[in-house]
């Protein structure tokens, strides 16, 4: 059998539209990789926005303290998002490269599943 046919065996979807166990290893990877970025880097930049909000005493600059925390939630928002956009595109790119190469070496070395 040559390369191009195991690629071709292992990179195709069976009659019912289900991926191959290749390519399901990579989607899931990637997939769990990518969710697990997101809550760390939500998690990570808005805690720590959280912690500098309440440090440098920024509620005080209100007079209301319904502004503060309105003000709060909308930048706490703000952080979350970027923390779990950024972390979950490292983690997520990261996992689909490693698993779509170590998968392509496999298939590559007729080590197929």
């Amino acid at each position: 059998m040559t390369t191009r046919e195991r690629f071709q065996i292992a990179l195709h979807r069976d009659e019912y539209g289900n991926l191959s166990p290749e390519l399901r290893l990579v989607s899931d990877a990637t997939y769990l990789s990518a969710v697990a970025g997101i809550l760390f880097g939500a998690y990570s930049l808005g805690s720590a926005h959280y912690r500098a909000f309440i440090a440098e005493n920024r509620h005080t600059m209100f007079e209301n303290p319904f502004d503060a925390q309105a003000e709060l939630q909308r930048s706490l928002g703000q952080h979350m998002a970027r923390g779990a956009f950024k972390w979950g595109v490292r983690l997520g790119g990261t996992a689909f490269l490693l698993t779509s190469v170590t998968t392509a070496l496999l298939v590559y070395r007729n080590k197929v599943q």
